[in-house]
């Protein structure tokens, strides 16, 4: 297996985006959607570690001559899925989208033009 597919896991993410429903991503995790106010702690902890465990593992494979890419990578595998589930959450409603992402809502559509995604077009 090469670093790629070892690193590639971040996509392994994805197949959760539509499992267990709406809370799909808490029931991951571990939690009960009543619990929502533990959520941020422990989605934030949940993320550093994989994240933690996945880099160490991506950086240790590389010889020192090669350019691994590594922002490009981790933005590219973790920001389109991220769109696309909160953009699915959303019934396509870009305006929510951008605001539970925390972004504006143009930059949220030059996103979706930039990954390829298809939505519906609700502002």
């Amino acid at each position: 297996m090469t670093v790629w597919n070892e690193f590639a896991t971040i996509a392994a993410i994805k197949p959760y985006a539509t499992w267990g429903g709406r809370h799909n991503f808490q029931t991951l995790c571990g939690m009960n959607p009543p619990a929502m106010k533990k959520t941020q702690k422990q989605v934030t902890t949940f993320l550093e570690k994989w994240l933690d465990k996945s880099i160490r593992q991506y950086v240790g494979a590389m010889d020192e001559e090669s350019n691994g890419h590594l922002h490009e990578l981790i933005m590219g595998g973790i920001e389109k899925p991220l769109v696309e589930i909160v953009l699915k959450e959303t019934g396509g409603n870009q305006t929510q989208a951008a605001n539970i992402l925390g972004i504006n809502r143009n930059t949220l559509r030059k996103k979706i033009a930039e990954y390829k995604i298809k939505c519906n077009n609700k502002t």
